[in-house]
């Protein structure tokens, strides 16, 4: 006598899931640590902890009777910083960084010049097309004040 007795696979099943999740934690894992990520700054921890100095600063210039702007012109693929008359002395020093939100590789950093007029152009047109954050920081009878102005290069 022959009794035709089925097997229950549910151990097989169990193992198989649990085998298929902790290859799948395995995979994310991995994936997770090749992928590049760029900081928006190198020593984003101090910059983090002295960042009360760069609110002041901006809550200066939102003070300002007028401000400073940035601008591109696509036709001559230029970014314009034109400061306004009354913000014009001779002791106005600063610096303008460009960041690239997607490639902090591409990060350039320019000295604020302007000219008589209070104008500074900038030939943009090595630079990559996209997005870019503008920061420009300047010093004005030892006050320091900045502006940030997202800008597409085209």
């Amino acid at each position: 006598m022959t009794t035709n007795v089925k097997k229950s696979g549910w151990g097989r099943g169990i193992a198989a899931t649990y085998l298929s999740f902790v290859v799948c934690i395995l995979a994310f894992a991995l994936f997770a640590m090749l992928q590049n990520y760029d900081l928006v700054e190198k020593d984003y921890y101090d910059k983090g902890v002295a960042y009360q100095g760069e609110i002041d600063r901006f809550t200066r210039t939102a003070h300002l009777p007028a401000k400073p702007v940035v601008s591109y012109n696509k036709g001559s693929k230029t970014i314009a910083i034109l400061f306004p008359g009354q913000l014009l002395d001779s002791s106005v020093t600063g610096r303008l960084h460009m960041m690239r939100p997607s490639d902090a590789s591409l990060d350039t950093s320019f000295a604020l010049a302007l000219n008589t007029s209070g104008v500074q152009t900038i030939d943009a047109s090595a630079l990559a097309v996209g997005l870019w954050r503008t920061a420009v920081g300047w010093s004005r009878g030892g006050v320091d004040y900045a502006i940030d102005v997202m800008i597409v290069v085209e």
